[in-house]
């Protein structure tokens, strides 16, 4: 599991980074991927997304995030 949270009082968004469903040698790996999950990113504030986007704050793990990179070129300017 993993979480975006800008601090102070700023909202938790709790996700699975990886989920696997099965037992033993059985399993199916339902997410692969280890960035934000487009449902989540959506969700998420732009005061949020913006702490995202700071490599120096709270959540600067998320910086070179795909999602966040694509928001930023969007409101760049």
């Amino acid at each position: 599991m993993d979480f975006i949270h800008g601090g102070g009082n700023h909202p938790l968004f709790v996700f699975w980074l990886f989920l696997a469903i099965g037992c033993g040698a059985s399993r199916n790996e339902v997410k692969r991927d280890v960035g934000i999950p487009a449902h989540v990113w959506e969700r998420l504030p732009d005061s949020t997304k913006v702490l995202c986007a700071r490599a120096d704050e709270y959540d600067a793990r998320w910086a070179s995030d795909p999602l966040v990179l694509e928001w930023v070129r969007e409101h760049a300017g």
